[in-house]
């Protein structure tokens, strides 16, 4: 999959953060299709695994420090996707082998995550920065 404008969340660390994980995802695939059983892969997949972890830490200090309204339910929704990743790790680790529905999963968040929830935290943030234009502007 391409990065396209449908993943854009208008904040740049964030789509910097966003393109990183999608790149990792593509070469997930593309190894898998290769050579789902070289060390590469097992390699990237895990890269992925933790690079989500430092995303999530990332996108949630930043929530936090623009006091996001629906911080603690985008959290929860993190968990859960983490919880989900690491049942296909422990799946990976016991079988060697990455579940049937792994890239499914790994779509379903990309659209679903990505393309709706982060979107939503876009749109406050920047309607913090409208507001807070219009009140530098009411000052001067």
């Amino acid at each position: 999959m391409d990065w396209n404008e449908d993943l854009e969340v208008e904040v740049d660390f964030m789509n910097d953060e966003h393109k990183v994980i999608l790149s990792l995802m593509n070469n997930l695939y593309v190894i898998f299709k290769r050579d789902p059983q070289c060390v590469e892969f097992s390699e990237t997949f895990f890269t992925l695994r933790s690079y989500t972890e430092k995303h999530f830490k990332d996108e949630e200090r930043f929530m936090q420090e623009m006091n996001y309204s629906g911080f603690e339910s985008h959290r929860v929704i993190h968990q859960k996707i983490l919880e989900m990743f690491s049942k296909h790790v422990e799946y990976y680790n016991e079988e060697g082998e990455v579940e049937e529905g792994f890239f499914d999963f790994l779509t379903y968040w990309l659209h679903s995550h990505m393309n709706s929830c982060d979107s939503d935290y876009s749109k406050e943030y920047h309607q913090q920065q409208m507001q807070t234009q219009k009140n530098k502007l009411k000052v001067a």
